[in-house]
């Protein structure tokens, strides 16, 4: 039953997929940034644990994205 506000299974792993995405953009993004700033010389400390967090929380996605699908799959 799809109740007003709540996100069906297919929705989460529609929205987990953009997550996906977004993570893997950003992650692409912050390695182009620090290859940038070494051309120059620049410290990249802290765009290195951006980057950092960046790949950990990216860890997480698939493993959560897996249960959506095997709860979806139950669901048929």
């Amino acid at each position: 039953m799809n109740y007003p506000g709540y996100l069906d299974l297919g929705e989460k792993l529609q929205g987990m997929e953009e997550a996906l995405r977004r993570a893997d953009r950003n992650i692409a993004y912050q390695r182009e940034l620090i290859a940038e700033l070494e051309r120059y010389g620049s410290a990249t400390v802290s765009e290195r644990d951006t980057l950092n967090a960046f790949e950990e929380l990216r860890k997480a996605y698939p493993a959560r994205r897996n249960l959506l699908l095997e709860e979806l799959a139950n669901q048929v």
